[in-house]
C-alpha cells in the first residue's frame, strides 16, 4: 500500500494526554506503541479513542476530528478511501489486546484494565 509513512504514537487515548484544563492538551505520554506506521493508521486510532461513545463512534465527533486533522495535514485520496478499513483494524487491535490483557491481568498496581467488549461493540457496529 502506497501511503504516507511516518512516526506515530500508536495509542493516543485520554489516558495518554495530560491535560492542563478542561480544553487543553499540555502533552502526550506513553510512546510504547509508538513508531513507524502509515499516519491513516494513527488517525484511525485516534478516532477510535477520542470518538467512542456507547459501543458505537459519534459521527459529530469523528468529523470534527477529522476535519481538525485536515486543517494541518490533508488527507490524500487514498487515505481517505482507506481510513474506515483502519478504523476497523485499530478497533480489531484493540479489542484482541485488550482480551490478552484481561487474560493476563495481574494486580499490579501500575496496570489498568479496559473493557473489552467496547471495542467489540464498536467493531461489530462499523460497516
Amino acid at each position: 500500500m502506497d501511503l504516507p509513512k511516518g512516526f506515530i504514537h500508536g495509542d493516543l487515548f485520554a489516558d495518554n494526554s495530560l491535560f492542563l484544563d478542561a480544553n487543553t492538551i499540555g502533552g502526550i505520554i506513553d510512546f510504547y506503541a509508538g513508531g513507524t506506521d502509515y499516519w491513516v493508521y494513527d488517525l484511525a486510532i485516534t478516532i477510535l479513542a477520542w470518538c467512542a461513545q456507547d459501543k458505537a463512534l459519534n459521527s459529530d465527533y469523528q468529523a470534527a476530528l477529522i476535519n481538525g486533522y485536515q486543517s494541518v495535514r490533508p488527507l490524500s485520496f487514498q487515505e481517505d478511501t482507506e481510513l474506515p478499513q483502519f478504523i476497523k483494524l485499530a478497533a480489531l487491535r484493540f479489542w484482541v489486546s485488550r482480551l490478552i490483557a484481561a487474560e493476563s491481568r495481574t494486580d499490579a498496581a501500575l496496570t489498568t484494565s479496559k473493557d473489552p467488549e467496547e471495542m467489540k461493540g464498536i467493531l461489530l457496529n462499523l460497516k
